[in-house]
């Protein structure tokens, strides 16, 4: 299945050379990927109760967990590893939801850090941004609050909108990009998304 962002890239009329690119960036941010496939690991090891591997595998996390707690001051290694020391399922698989929040909040911070002068590279990472939630996130904010879920599809289209189009994507209209917008949308996702996980301010 062709992503959301890339489908778009795609029916844009893109140049062949800036949907390649385009997409070699995406799929070269493997480093984001470790988190969704570390947290869907981390529900089958916790259902088998194997808390060795479960320790592997959030321990694979260290660096962007290091990360995280230099730009936004929160100490997920530490919540995890005295879950793990619990043992406590429920706990650790909640915080390690905050651990793919915090890289959805990451993906915005390197788009306005970098001022959005390369839209390719923005939209590569919002598009991880956007598996972020649609991966993990989603679900109990769909089941708690369907409006809210609404809500944030929709900021994720204004966002995506407020990258622009430097004369990149042939079939659109240039349009310069909107860095006031795109923050406003993607705080927006943060807003909603904390009202339902309600200890990610904890």
């Amino acid at each position: 299945m062709i992503p959301v962002f890339a489908g778009l890239v795609l029916a844009s009329g893109v140049p062949a050379q800036g949907t390649a690119d385009y997409m070699h960036r995406r799929h070269g941010l493997s480093e984001e990927d470790a988190l969704i496939k570390a947290f869907k690991g981390v529900l089958v090891e916790a259902k088998a109760g194997d808390w060795n591997e479960i320790a592997r595998t959030i321990g694979t996390l260290s660096p962007q967990m290091d990360r995280y707690q230099g730009l936004f001051n929160v100490d997920a290694k530490s919540k995890l590893d005295r879950s793990i020391a619990k043992r406590d399922a429920g706990t650790t698989v909640r915080y390690l939801a905050q651990v793919v929040y915090l890289g959805m909040r990451e993906q915005f911070h390197l788009i306005l850090d970098s001022q959005m002068r390369d839209v390719v590279d923005a939209k590569a990472r919002l598009e991880r941004a956007k598996e972020y939630y649609d991966d993990v996130l989603a679900g109990n904010v769909k089941r708690r609050a369907l409006e809210r879920h609404e809500r944030i599809e929709g900021q994720f289209v204004l966002a995506e909108a407020a990258l622009g189009n430097p004369a990149i994507f042939i079939d659109l209209p240039v349009m310069e990009s909107d860095l006031h917008g795109f923050e406003e949308a993607t705080q927006a996702i943060e807003r909603e998304v904390r009202a339902v996980y309600t200890y990610f301010d904890e």
